[in-house]
């Protein structure tokens, strides 16, 4: 969900930390309570993150908003993306079994 993304996109930019506190996680959810981002992330990367890190869902930004930001929109500029961009895995072995 748009919410995981964020939460996601913040451990990538802030190199390896969450934006909640692990002792008090639930209530800094509840709380809307961010940990500040680190100084140098780039400003349309902070905007996405306080977008989708909404604490009500109605006003996360959906999908579509989300790739067409301006962090992602100069990623993709005249492209569309397709399950193809993520590329392909091969699976080996015989999965064809019962589990």
């Amino acid at each position: 969900d748009v919410w995981a993304l964020g939460v996601v996109l913040y451990f990538m930019v802030a190199s390896g930390r969450y934006p909640h506190d692990g002792a008090n996680t639930t209530k800094h959810i509840l709380g809307n309570k961010i940990r500040p981002l680190p100084e140098g992330v780039d400003p349309d990367a902070r905007d996405l993150i306080h977008k989708i890190l909404q604490m009500n869902p109605s006003r996360r930004p959906t999908v579509s908003d989300i790739l067409s930001h301006p962090f992602l929109a100069d990623m993709n500029e005249g492209e569309e993306l397709s399950g193809d961009d993520f590329g392909s895995a091969q699976m080996s072995g015989d999965f064809s079994g019962s589990w």
